[in-house]
């Protein structure tokens, strides 16, 4: 393990519930013991749990049919995956929309995240907020703007631009990797050139190869894990991703991965990543995996990860300043609790601004 420091800090602050790590656990074991199975169903309530993880439950049914489900739950297990599954076509309705005109234009689709995902399943109901696909970086504005004359509308950011339309959520992207964008520019070029056309969802898609969709997929985890921690769904859903994807690809080129990643500056993205999937999931990755990975400049990466764990830090007090905004404080406590977050986040700008040792 390269740096202890910030992956112990992690596995403390990764919001990996008991519950998350026993489901887990279940799903991906051979043989889920009945120990572990009453212990799912002693602390769980389909009224008041999260969708993901209810999903995950529902999809540990289909995974799992020795696995005796209280009669009780059955149903709106079965409901929810039902809904999802119309919260999916609804997505991919809008996306076909889009993407018929990209043909139009010749303009190529690289299928990312939660819609590659679904192309691999396409049966499987999946918990999908929006529909990410990758463009090249020369389209990008095009692609964009075919979207906004159909209706779509929102905001650009620096490697995408979120855009909706009535239900329909469409983040298309002109980069993906989170690291340094010139090092990952090339890297992308490369996995365009190495995609599979296919026709997928009614229009003509390109997939990533195995080994770049793992190298995406794995970078993106390590982004909404370890640097900005999504609001609005569990960290559990992106581990549960990248361990199946891992168990469906046996074969996968891992020196090639692990190039690509260093091409682009994150090998260290990487690496601490499969360090969290192995704690949660001890000898689930291939033999010596870990100890293969070598991190090219020690120095640079302790940099890189400092980076991240401010950012990481200074967002997390930014979430907590919205959900306690001073005016919506009822008493004392609470504008005292209001007050200790903003100094925080003034404490943390003058250690990001000034690049002070943690």
């Amino acid at each position: 393990m390269q740096h202890p420091f910030f992956i112990n800090y992690l596995k403390k602050d990764t919001n990996i519930t008991p519950a998350d790590r026993l489901l887990l656990h279940l799903f991906f074991s051979k043989s889920p013991s009945k120990e572990d199975i009453d212990a799912l169903w002693s602390n769980y309530d389909v009224n008041n749990a999260h969708l993901e993880f209810s999903l995950l439950v529902g999809l540990l049914k289909k995974r799992h049919p020795e696995v005796e489900f209280p009669k009780s739950i059955i149903p709106q297990l079965d409901g929810i995956l039902r809904f999802l599954q119309v919260k999916n076509a609804v997505l991919l309705q809008g996306f076909n929309e889009i993407a018929t005109e990209l043909n139009k234009k010749g303009i190529p689709i690289l299928l990312t995240k939660g819609i590659a995902m679904k192309y691999f399943r396409p049966d499987e109901p999946r918990y999908m907020s929006d529909v990410d696909f990758i463009v090249p970086e020369e389209l990008y504005d095009e692609a964009v703007k075919t979207a906004n004359d159909l209706g779509f509308s929102g905001g650009k950011i620096s490697h995408s631009a979120d855009l909706s339309k009535g239900d329909v959520c469409v983040d298309i992207h002109r980069s993906f990797l989170h690291g340094k964008d010139k090092r990952g520019a090339a890297v992308l070029r490369n996995m365009f050139a190495n995609a599979k056309k296919t026709s997928a969802f009614g229009v003509d898609v390109l997939i990533p190869s195995p080994e770049d969709f793992m190298l995406l997929m794995l970078s993106n985890a390590y982004h909404n894990i370890a640097v900005q921690p999504s609001i609005h769904i569990s960290v559990c859903y992106y581990f549960f991703d990248c361990a199946r994807l891992i168990e469906d690809n046996k074969d996968l080129d891992w020196d090639a991965v692990c190039a690509a990643a260093s091409e682009s500056g994150i090998l260290y993205q990487i690496q601490t990543f499969l360090e969290l999937l192995n704690w949660l999931f001890p000898s689930f990755l291939p033999e010596e995996l870990l100890a293969k990975i070598a991190v090219n400049s020690e120095e640079h990466t302790t940099e890189q990860l400092k980076n991240d764990m401010l950012f990481r830090i200074n967002d997390k007090l930014l979430q907590q300043q919205k959900m306690y905004r001073l005016s919506d404080c009822k008493n004392i406590p609470e504008v005292i609790f209001a007050l200790k977050i903003r100094i925080k986040r003034v404490l943390w700008a003058v250690v990001r601004k000034n690049n002070l040792i943690i």
